[in-house]
């Protein structure tokens, strides 16, 4: 309803403060989709968030890839007790947001950077009506800027990452490079459950990769009232991949 009927609601400030639902504060860029929603409902995608507190304990790390200005990290923090993030984002416009909101929270970590198969630069295509939409491209275009780029490597060991529960990739359609790229990451830590968006049929080729490291993938279907994770499922929008080495919490088992 509200990208149906709100999109041209236009605010004369570039950012503004406003309270979750979770009962936080938050800066937003209010004339773009996701600052707009929480500007008008004090939430955005619930689901994601949802889903990474019943599997978290006490604790916890979260590897947030594809943060933006860090509504799900906020969250995470705000929810699971003694928690810590590793925020990844790359246009610097967001990162500077990202950094007043995690700043709130304290235990958080941000590395301003692209995850791609090796250290450099790439093009990044800003959408100004969606900052969510922002994403890597083949080249330079009309809304292009450059982003520095990392690889998995270097963000483990910039990052110094030697524990990891939870991790969420939303990259515009990169998640399957950059999920391939950390494989050897994932295998050695094993986080307990990976959240990943899937818009150009990349679980083709994650789900035998999952399976070879230890996971099994579950489509996240979103019924009106409630989530369900359902095994072996294709043409989900978003999924998880599910530790078989690591016990999950009584809060997560709700969804199978």
């Amino acid at each position: 309803m509200l990208d149906l009927y709100f999109t041209k609601l236009s605010f004369t400030k570039h950012t503004e403060t406003v309270r979750t639902t979770d009962d936080f504060e938050i800066t937003i860029i209010p004339n773009e989709a996701i600052g707009r929603h929480l500007y008008l409902t004090g939430e955005f995608d619930r689901s994601i968030v949802e889903l990474l507190c019943a599997f978290s304990r006490p604790g916890d790390t979260l590897l947030d890839v594809g943060a933006n200005i860090g509504y799900v990290s906020s969250c995470f923090l705000h929810n699971v007790v003694n928690s810590a993030v590793i925020a990844v984002e790359p246009f610097s416009e967001l990162v500077e947001i990202l950094t007043a909101n995690l700043n709130r929270f304290g235990k958080s970590q941000i590395y301003p950077f692209a995850i791609s198969d090796k250290d450099g630069e790439a093009w990044f295509e800003v959408n100004r009506s969606n900052m969510g939409a922002g994403r890597i491209v083949g080249g330079c275009g009309v809304r292009t800027t450059r982003v520095s780029t990392r690889s998995a490597t270097s963000l483990f060991s910039d990052m110094a990452i030697e524990k990891l529960d939870l991790v969420k990739v939303d990259a515009e359609g990169s998640e399957g490079k950059i999920l391939e790229s950390c494989r050897e990451h994932l295998l050695s830590l094993q986080p307990r459950a990976i959240i990943f968006e899937d818009n150009n049929g990349a679980i083709g080729i994650l789900r035998p990769m999952f399976e070879q490291i230890g996971y099994t993938i579950f489509g996240i279907r979103k019924y009106l009232t409630r989530l369900k994770l359902i095994k072996e499922a294709d043409g989900c929008h978003d999924y998880v991949a599910v530790s078989n080495a690591r016990t999950l919490p009584s809060s997560a088992m709700n969804y199978f």
